[in-house]
């Protein structure tokens, strides 16, 4: 389907969200995103007057024409809209209204603005903090390491401090969690871990991206310690994960014997895992248990 026949469904249908103390020293190295932007662009002379009532034709949008004008006027500026997009995603109370100004900040941030976005870790509004975090997630940043383990921590306040917690979005732990992960730390792992068991299917693309970016001993050597874990779903979160981050060296020879498994599950699980370890290659989906024993056999061979 062309972006133009695209436009029109990403104004009536809601977008998916799925878009989110210090780790050890690591031997993962982040994919370069290309230079990076210090500032947002200037909003063109001839549009400036009429960007903030584009901004509210966007969120009111009563008829699909009516959003598909605004989207269309506000793609023309194109990042420069970004700033004035980014409160609405806070102070818009329709469900709706907000899904069309995130699909529109989804289209116009790329991988140059991961700096910008670390600005807004710090935001007042936990919504905009909460999408930064996701956003920037999906471009791996060496240099957002610092910001994005500080927003990590932010969201784990001690409690012995007789401070009241901060107002946090959602999905905030999370999100910074990923973030994390993409920068190349493992200090948001344990989130990950939890988010991988209870949702690994929906979420399996942004984790892999961000969770490439931390490949390494580290990530392997925090992850292992699961695949003994009496829950059978941390179990097989931790095996995912390690699909996406586990080093050949260390977590390999621990996935192995789960090929042998008598639990189906497990055992292609294991099989996709050393497809992402040694290969770098994506998950097989929908593998039947027939097919899992006979790429397990390969596999046997093969580590």
């Amino acid at each position: 389907m062309c972006r133009l026949m695209l436009l029109p469904l990403l104004l009536l249908f809601p977008l998916s969200t799925a878009l989110a103390t210090g780790a050890a020293a690591q031997t993962a190295v982040v994919a370069e995103t290309g230079p990076k932007l210090t500032a947002w662009p200037a909003v063109p002379a001839d549009k400036a007057e009429a960007l903030a009532a584009d901004v509210q034709r966007l969120r009111k949008a009563h008829t699909p024409e009516m959003g598909k004008q605004a989207h269309d006027a506000l793609t023309a500026i194109g990042a420069a809209a970004v700033p004035s997009l980014l409160p609405a995603l806070e102070k818009e109370v329709n469900e709706a209204a907000r899904e069309r100004v995130r699909a529109l900040l989804v289209e116009l941030i790329a991988p140059e603005h991961t700096r910008l976005l670390a600005k807004e870790f710090t935001s007042k509004l936990p919504a905009v903090r909460e999408f930064a975090l996701l956003r920037a997630a999906a471009f791996p940043d060496a240099g957002l390491r610092e910001d994005a383990e500080k927003a990590l921590a932010f969201t784990k306040p001690d409690p012995k401090k007789k401070i009241k917690p901060p107002p946090l979005a959602p999905d905030e732990a999370y999100a910074a969690a990923l973030c994390c992960a993409s920068s190349g730390s493992i200090a948001g792992l344990f989130e990950l871990h939890e988010r991988a068991t209870k949702q690994w299917a929906p979420r399996r693309a942004e984790l892999t991206t961000a969770l490439n970016a931390a490949r390494g001993k580290p990530a392997s050597e925090f992850l292992l310690p699961l695949l003994e874990h009496e829950d059978r779903a941390k179990r097989v979160a931790a095996i995912n994960m390690l699909g996406a981050c586990g080093d050949k060296e260390t977590a390999v020879p621990r996935i192995k014997p789960f090929l042998d498994d008598v639990d189906g599950g497990l055992k292609i699980s294991a099989i996709n895992a050393l497809r992402g370890i040694v290969d770098n290659a994506p998950p097989i989906d929908n593998l039947s248990i027939f097919e899992a024993v006979e790429e397990a056999k390969k596999w046997q061979k093969r580590v």
